[in-house]
Order: C-alpha cells, then sequence, then structure tokens
C-alpha cells in the first residue's frame, strides 16, 4: 500500500499547516515552554515525519478557519458568477452556441475525465489560492505576536517594522488567494467551452 500527497493536498493544507506550526513552536519556545535542545534528541527521522503530520493536520483545522475568518472578512463577490459572466461575454463575440451557468467544480470534474493534462492548470491555481488563503492566518497570528512583542520584548523598533509587514502580507494572502480562485474559475469555463463540456451544448 502506498500513502502519497499530491499538489493539491501540499499547498492547501501542509504549506499552510507548516507555517502555523511554526507559529506554536515560536510560542513555546517564547513563552519557555519549550527548549529547541529537546528536538536534538529526537532521531531526524521520527522529527520529519512528526513534522509533516502534525503540519498537515494543522492545514486541515486552517483551512477550516480560513474558510470561515478570511472569506467572511472579505466577503467575496459571487466568483462563479463573476467569472461565467465575463467568459460568456466572450464566448458570444465568437459564437452564437449558448453557454449557460455550471458550478465550476462540476465542469472542472468532467474535464478532469476527458481531459486530465488541461484540467491541472486549474488545479494548480485553485490549490495556490487556497494556500494563500489559509496561510493569511498564521501570517496575521505571526504579527499579532510581532505586537505582543512591541510591548514585552527588547527589539521593539524591529518588532514594529515585523508587525506592519505581516500584517500586509496576511492581507496580502488572502485577497490574491481569493483573485487565484477566480482565475481558477476563469479558467475552468474557458476549458469547458472549448471542449464543449457544458449541458447547453449537449441539449442541441
Amino acid at each position: 500500500m502506498t500513502f502519497t500527497l499530491g499538489i493539491f493536498d501540499l499547498f492547501t493544507y501542509a504549506i499552510p499547516g507548516s507555517l502555523q506550526l511554526a507559529f506554536f513552536t515560536y510560542l513555546a519556545v517564547r513563552l519557555n515552554l519549550v527548549e529547541l535542545s529537546a528536538f536534538a534528541a529526537i532521531p531526524g527521522w521520527a522529527l520529519a515525519v512528526g513534522i509533516a503530520v502534525v503540519s498537515y493536520l494543522l492545514g486541515q483545522l486552517v483551512f477550516l478557519v480560513a474558510g470561515s475568518v478570511v472569506d467572511g472578512l472579505y466577503r467575496p463577490r459571487k466568483d462563479a458568477h463573476v467569472a461565467w459572466t465575463g467568459i460568456a461575454e466572450d464566448a458570444a463575440k465568437v459564437s452564437e452556441r449558448e453557454f449557460k451557468f455550471v458550478d465550476p467544480m462540476l465542469l472542472l470534474a468532467r474535464a478532469e475525465l476527458r481531459n486530465r493534462e488541461v484540467a491541472v492548470e486549474v488545479s494548480r491555481l485553485r490549490a495556490t489560492g487556497l494556500m494563500l488563503r489559509s496561510s493569511a492566518v498564521p501570517t496575521a497570528l505571526f504579527a499579532f505576536a510581532a505586537l505582543a512583542e512591541i510591548g514585552f520584548g527588547p527589539h521593539r523598533v524591529l518588532a514594529a517594522v515585523a508587525m506592519v509587514v505581516l500584517l500586509l502580507a496576511a492581507f496580502g494572502f488572502a485577497y490574491h488567494g481569493r483573485e487565484l480562485r477566480l482565475w481558477a474559475n476563469r479558467k475552468t469555463y474557458q476549458i469547458a467551452y472549448w471542449l464543449d463540456e457544458t449541458p447547453a451544448s449537449e441539449a442541441k
């Protein structure tokens, strides 16, 4: 039996989870709850496996938090409808074929069955967008930690600069993550149109 992680798992869960693990590790060390020297006694392979497993599990949790907090903060537009409207308007200029609205995930699943290589780009865009959205959560937590360092730490100027940079990064991750997901929806509709994969095209 083999166990593999795809690009979606790596981008969407493992990478944001590793950032969250880094934050918890920093917090534990900063509060003197854990000594970094304690990890030296753990075999390298066991430490690597442990980091990978914990990062993936934390990534699942961060994904849920980001889905409610980040998207709730940005109140994203109906991205699927926005993407479909733009592609439908472009399609009307080159063909009279009707292009009805269909959920993009349904179209992507069908495109993966018919032409998986073409659908890989959409999956990559979607996974990257979700990775950035989830990464906004630990980045924001690091910013709050920097805020605490301003009040209690010895390097207040450095902490202030870090807080500003981290806050900008968190908002940037959230915003660009939403844009990439919008691009993924647009690419899905473009592929579906040229592959003639919409129900409207079958009902002729």
